[in-house]
């Protein structure tokens, strides 16, 4: 793995914890984890006890995986995300946060780390609750083109044609995920940065 990629063992999803925001815009990184999750065995899944969150074990590359799921609402993520760090002795170097971003198109994703918060109150929670910039974000795209950008449409679901690419984009999303994690963040940002939702997702990558 290249020095410069952190290894990451937490993978967190971003969302609001409650089904009247199932399936919304703001959901993306809930759903983003489910479907990563949903590439383990059911057996291979262990469920944790966490504060304020859903966590789970997996097993994967060769080390234990862990995937969280804040049960706050969105603006108070970092009260999940801080606690669970501690209790596995993990640094923000390790976590991989998972989240929509306007700024992106629906269907397109892009991973990075550190920068701030782009005005994401979850990534805003999480930065203060760790004192830290310092991870790594998979950000998926629901940006709407055009001037809506308020909370009704953040918390709006996906039109018919936006729902075939963000498909697209929870596919690319698991695939980059597990290439991170077995390969690196260099290795991930390579083969998913910048590509359209058709081109992308070549590089997926199985458990070694």
């Amino acid at each position: 793995m290249p020095e410069n990629s952190p290894e990451i063992c937490v993978v967190v999803g971003l969302g609001n914890p409650s089904d009247e925001y199932s399936g919304t815009r703001h959901n993306a990184g809930f759903m983003i984890a489910d479907a990563f999750l949903g590439t383990f065995p059911g057996k291979s899944l262990k469920k944790l006890r966490a504060a304020k969150a859903e966590a789970f074990g997996v097993r994967f590359s060769g080390r234990t995986i862990y995937v969280l799921k804040p049960t706050t609402f969105m603006n108070l993520s970092g009260e999940a995300v801080a606690p669970f760090l501690r209790t596995i002795q993990a640094d923000a170097s390790q976590v991989a946060v998972v989240y929509d971003d306007l700024d992106i198109p629906v269907g397109r994703i892009r991973l990075g780390k550190g920068g701030g918060s782009a005005g994401h109150k979850g990534v805003d929670s999480i930065i203060g609750s760790l004192d830290s910039r310092d991870f790594v974000r998979l950000r998926a795209g629901i940006g709407a083109g055009d001037a809506r950008r308020g909370r009704d449409y953040v918390l709006s679901g996906f039109e018919e044609e936006e729902l075939r690419l963000f498909g697209i984009a929870v596919e690319n999303s698991v695939s980059a995920l597990r290439l991170l994690v077995a390969r690196g963040l260099d290795a991930a940002m390579n083969e998913f940065n910048g590509k359209s939702p058709e081109s992308a997702g070549n590089g997926k990558c199985k458990e070694n």
